[in-house]
């Protein structure tokens, strides 16, 4: 049995290691937006050790098997990418605004951005946008997400989703004040309820995504 200090860390979270932990302290300062922001720690249960890899960050977003984590940094606006198999640590260079992260199965993560996706290959560390339409609001609808940790506005998410089976994406215009859903698979963009002015905020379809009912 090992023993984990609590001196210099509140929190611990796992990461399908048995060596490795994220660790964070709760007593950290607001930043100036008035909101809550941490260093996040990796910290070596054989070593006794703990090195800061994650700087004033306000959100953390795991793969499914824990290999990966994104960070949003608050300073930098900008989400950070470490990979805990090769101990390194990278910056998504972008001028899109990018948010709510999913870790797709075939190692790369995908972005809500202005008029529509961005895809980042986790390992080649390559983009691309795909653009739905312009002048859009581009979101994911009714993604799951296995909540690890909240405080305040602070989270750990493992957000992921197998590239094999289609996302559903909400696309609202903003020069035509309607809105429509999509799917997206295998890069293609396939529209399924057209765009129309009346707000639907939910519908219903069968496990495979193929067939759906207002």
């Amino acid at each position: 049995m090992i023993e984990i200090p609590t001196d210099h860390f509140s929190d611990f979270i796992g990461m399908n290691d048995a060596r490795y932990l994220w660790a964070y302290h709760t007593d950290e300062e607001f930043n100036y937006t008035g909101y809550r922001s941490f260093n996040v720690f990796r910290y070596d249960t054989h070593k006794d050790k703990a090195e800061r890899i994650f700087e004033n960050v306000e959100e953390l977003v795991m793969s499914e098997n824990r290999r990966f984590t994104l960070a949003y940094r608050i300073d930098k606006k900008m989400w950070i990418l470490y990979d805990h198999f090769l101990n390194t640590i990278k910056d998504i260079e972008t001028t899109e605004k990018l948010t709510n992260p999913v870790m797709m199965s075939d190692q790369a993560a995908l972005f809500e951005c202005a008029d529509g996706l961005f895809r980042y290959d986790l390992i080649k560390g390559s983009s691309k946008k795909i653009v739905v339409s312009e002048n859009s609001k581009v979101t994911f609808h009714n993604l799951l997400r296995n909540m690890i940790y909240h405080l305040s506005n602070f989270k750990f998410v493992e957000r992921s989703a197998d590239t094999k089976k289609p996302l559903i994406i909400n696309v609202k215009r903003t020069d035509h004040n309607d809105n429509g859903y999509f799917t997206f698979l295998n890069g293609m963009i396939k529209n399924i309820i057209p765009y129309t002015p009346n707000r639907i905020k939910d519908f219903k379809y069968d496990k495979r995504k193929t067939k759906y009912l207002l």
